[in-house]
């Protein structure tokens, strides 16, 4: 919260049980404004680490959290988001999330030349996607493991835009 700017959003991931309460009101001690219902992304093929024991998990709950008085840029979308997880044999981050579905909630929360801050870098979703909308975008994750993957990622996002704007 001391980091983000004045009128600023907050996407919160989290995993639902048992975090739900506790992830609200953290978040809410820290400042924050948080839509206490949360968005979902739904995965329509579901996925899971453990198909022995667990049925594939089909969604992702968030929270959309704000500091100050920010203004969403598309306004009316539903709290719902249908977007095909990345491919299990894709994914080079466990909780990896579609660039697609990024953009997306980038696009709906702010405007182009936004600066985006992601201080949990993961996979670099986030990263790629400011990237591809144009905004600026900086963070750090402590974990350097999932690093030289991503920076493979983003040369297959430079090939693919060169390609296109040839």
């Amino acid at each position: 919260y001391r980091v983000a700017a004045p009128d600023s959003w907050l996407i919160f991931w989290y995993a639902p049980f048992p975090w739900h309460h506790t992830v609200l009101t953290n978040l809410k001690e820290a400042g924050w404004l948080v839509d206490e219902i949360p968005a979902i992304w739904i995965k329509p093929q579901g996925q899971t680490l453990q198909p022995e024991i667990n049925l594939a998990r089909a969604y992702e709950p968030f929270f959309l959290c704000r500091k100050g008085k920010p203004v969403m840029m598309k306004r009316g979308h539903l709290n719902v988001f249908n977007t095909t997880p990345t491919a299990v044999g894709k994914k080079y981050h466990p909780t990896e999330r579609p660039v697609e579905l990024i953009e997306e909630l980038l696009g709906i929360l702010t405007h182009p030349l936004a600066v985006v801050l992601v201080p949990f870098l993961g996979s670099g979703a986030t990263l790629r996607a400011c990237y591809n909308l144009g905004m600026s975008g900086f963070g750090w994750d402590i974990n350097a493991e999932y690093k030289s993957k991503f920076m493979l990622a983003v040369e297959e996002d430079t090939k693919r835009l060169n390609k296109n704007e040839d």
